[in-house]
């Protein structure tokens, strides 16, 4: 009895390691082609988490004229353009932030990633991409060495972040400097591209 005890323990572990692993590891499993998949509530409740809501405009890092999470309204300090910026004047819900942010992501970062990349991904690494696209804009995406890499399925995930991580700096009075939350961020982009760790916290 103590033997068949036992025998079943062992098989149970067995199933939950594997179980475990399939969940952490969907670079290996689940892959689509990349016209058939959308980002997915993890993806962008992670989005969310960096850009902020902001119920009113302001100057982003890069001095540009954004609301809600992270939307651009110009290029330019508040006050530059302001036929662009009547509409928000009066500032947006978060119901309206959300809207315009889903639109912004469909409409850009996915459209970017659907055009460029050429293999197939899993559901974790497309939200990885995504979100990458939407902070860096597509320009700067598709002439990145990381989308060369992706494109030629490279499987060592210390190149993939490593080329996550290049894109860890932002511009301030003409020099390029690294942002601590942008490192922070692209470290999280490429866990939850090799890992399939949604980690939002920082």
């Amino acid at each position: 009895m103590k033997t068949i005890t036992l025998i079943v323990l062992a098989i149970f572990l067995t199933l939950n390691v594997f179980s475990q692993s399939r969940d952490h590891n969907t670079s290996v499993v689940n892959k689509k082609e990349v016209k058939d998949l959308s980002i997915s509530k993890k993806g962008i409740a992670f989005i969310k988490s960096y850009e902020k809501f902001k119920n009113k405009l302001y100057n982003d890092d890069a001095g540009n004229t954004t609301i809600g999470y992270g939307h651009l309204v110009h290029l330019g300090k508040l006050k530059t353009d302001t036929l662009s910026e009547k509409e928000f004047e009066k500032g947006i819900t978060e119901k309206q932030a959300h809207k315009i942010l889903l639109h912004d992501i469909q409409s850009k970062a996915e459209k970017c990633i659907k055009k460029y990349v050429t293999i197939k991904l899993s559901q974790n690494q497309f939200d990885a991409l995504v979100s990458l696209s939407f902070n860096i804009d597509c320009y700067r995406f598709r002439k990145s060495t990381l989308l060369d890499k992706v494109n030629n399925k490279e499987k060592d995930a210390t190149v993939i972040a490593k080329w996550f991580k290049a894109w860890n700096k932002g511009t301030v009075n003409g020099s390029r400097i690294e942002f601590k939350g942008l490192t922070t961020r692209r470290g999280q982009e490429a866990d939850m591209y090799n890992k399939n760790v949604y980690n939002s916290k920082h």
